[in-house]
């Protein structure tokens, strides 16, 4: 077997089964050399492109899901490239939370999730964004989304920020 530009060729005597070898490799170029841009940055580039720029447009709360979760796939392949991506999509949830047609639930699963994997990351600051947006966030819209909502405040219970929040919330 040959590798040619992309194509294996197989020999005569391979396509007759008369080849002693069982493996074929690959003698083609790695797919895990270098490459420029990197998966990373792609994946970066992409979430933020598919972020919404318009929180007027009746699409924009489907926009900011699907950043959001491109967002976490990044995490999920890179964390330290998925850092600025995850803040970002934090910043465009804050600003989102103020439009009045994009539902709350969205906002509060897309930051919370967002603040899960910064703070896994290492990034504590991102608890106390978290918890300071939460404060504004009138108690009744967080109704619907305990569950995302609490999923910080029970993974870093001793953090005091979020211990001010959560007692807003449900003392």
């Amino acid at each position: 077997v040959k590798y040619i530009s992309g194509w294996w060729e197989t020999s005569p005597k391979e396509k007759a089964g008369l080849s002693g070898e069982s493996l074929r490799t690959n003698t083609g170029p790695s797919i895990l050399a270098p490459f420029n841009p990197s998966v990373s940055e792609l994946l970066a580039k992409r979430a933020i492109e598919i972020s919404p720029k318009d929180f007027a447009d009746a699409g924009a709360s489907t926009a900011l899901d699907r950043a959001g979760n491109f967002a976490r796939v990044l995490a999920m392949w890179d964390g330290a490239a998925a850092r600025p991506v995850l803040k970002e999509q934090m910043r465009l949830c804050f600003g989102a939370s103020s439009q009045p047609n994009v539902p709350m639930e969205s906002i509060l699963k897309n930051v919370a999730e967002n603040t899960r994997w910064l703070a896994q990351f290492g990034d504590l600051t991102a608890l106390d964004e978290y918890a300071a947006w939460l404060n504004k966030i009138p108690a009744e819209q967080t109704r619907s989304s305990w569950k995302e909502i609490c999923e910080p405040m029970w993974r870093y219970p001793n953090h005091p920020a979020l211990q001010i929040s959560a007692e807003r919330l449900f003392g």
